[in-house]
Formats: C-alpha cells, structure tokens, sequence
C-alpha cells in the first residue's frame, strides 16, 4: 500500500489535564515500497484526537540486513526496520525527536475533555507530495522491542 493511516485509541488515565505537561509517542516506522529500497522517501503526518500535529519525511524503507528482533520466518527480501520516532506534545508546541518544530500546537489544543480515549493518528494527508506509504513496527519485529508508546507527564 503506497498511502493511507492507521489509528490507535489509547485509554486516557488522567482525569485533569490541566495538569498535563507533556503527551509523548514513541514508534518504530519506515517509508513502503515494493520489497524494500533504502531510498524511497515518505511524507507522514502526525495526529493526535483528530488535531494535525506535524509532518516529518521518513527517508527509506528500510531492508538489506535482518531487524534485530524480526522473527526468523520474516522473509529476507522484505522491509525489516525502521527509525525510532517520538512525537511529543508539550505546552509550547509540538517536538519531533525532541527537536521543537511546530510552535503552533500545544497541549491545549487537543481536545482531551471531549474524548474518552486518546487517538493517535500516522499516515499519508490526501494531499502530500511524497506519498509513500509506511511500515509501522511492533514488538518481536525491527530494530526496536517495542509496540507504540504513549508517555503521559504530569505535573
């Protein structure tokens, strides 16, 4: 699949979110192409409760060596890892690998009080230049023994 997103609902425990300080994701992801090819670029967007976030360009789609925690029937030819990501919200903007990007989001425009959940958005928009798909990574496949991550810091 060369575009599209995927959704994850992840329970909200935290009743007051004016003491919220900092909302983090961490995922394992890659750009998808046929097999895999090292340089086959992907423009991927970040939402969080349906508010855009930030969009990053994922390089390649990575292959060539085993992931370190593939299992064993994963096939050669195909993608095998990613890039360890996190996408963290905070009260002055949005941060992409710790790294401020986009000073336009903080926590107070995520709409906590009208979701039961937090959703957690990946994908393609409509209408990205670089529409390459993605590889998200779980646990037991990758460079990276993990599922996604929510951190929630409160104050």
């Amino acid at each position: 699949m060369n575009e599209g997103w995927i959704e994850y609902n992840f329970p909200k425990r935290f009743e007051d979110e004016k003491r919220l300080d900092e909302i983090k994701f961490s995922f394992e992801i890659c750009s998808e192409s046929p097999n895999y090819r090292l340089d086959y670029p992907s423009e991927l967007t970040v939402w969080v409760n349906g508010v855009e976030i930030l969009t990053f360009i994922s390089p390649g789609d990575f292959g060539g060596r085993k992931g370190k925690f593939s299992p064993d029937w994963w096939p050669q030819i195909s993608t095998q890892y990613g890039l360890l990501t996190s996408v963290a919200i905070r009260r002055n903007g949005a941060y992409l690998n710790e790294r401020l990007v986009n000073r336009d989001i903080c926590l107070g425009d995520l709409r906590f009080a009208e979701n039961q959940c937090v959703r957690f958005r990946v994908g393609n928009k409509d209408d990205c230049r670089l529409k390459g798909g993605f590889n998200l990574f779980g646990k037991s496949f990758g460079d990276y023994n993990q599922d996604i991550l929510m951190e929630v810091v409160l104050r």
